[in-house]
């Protein structure tokens, strides 16, 4: 049983971080709502499964939105949406778990 939950954890989180870097590679192209949803269902499966939240993940979401908004700060672009999807994840990360 033990061993049947570490591969599981284990096999989550190696896509977990090929979803992840799949995102940064399309970067230029990305959902950053589709990625923001899947980052929050993840979370919250870890999170019930075994009652561990993975901070690491939710702060690596986190900054990358955070990258987002400045590129379209930059671009003079509107930023609402990302700052509201920012917001989103850090009242997941420092609030709700």
């Amino acid at each position: 049983m033990i061993v049947k939950l570490i591969t599981t954890l284990l096999f989550s989180q190696r896509q977990n971080i090929l979803t992840l870097l799949f995102f940064i590679e399309n970067e230029i192209n990305m959902d950053y709502n589709r990625f923001t949803i899947d980052l929050i269902k993840n979370s919250f499966a870890q999170y019930i499964a075994n009652g561990i939240i993975n901070e690491p993940e939710l702060d690596n979401g986190i900054s990358l939105i955070s990258k987002a908004i400045d590129k379209a700060l930059i671009s003079n672009e509107d930023t609402t949406a990302l700052e509201s999807l920012k917001r989103d994840l850090q009242y997941i990360r420092y609030e709700l778990l």
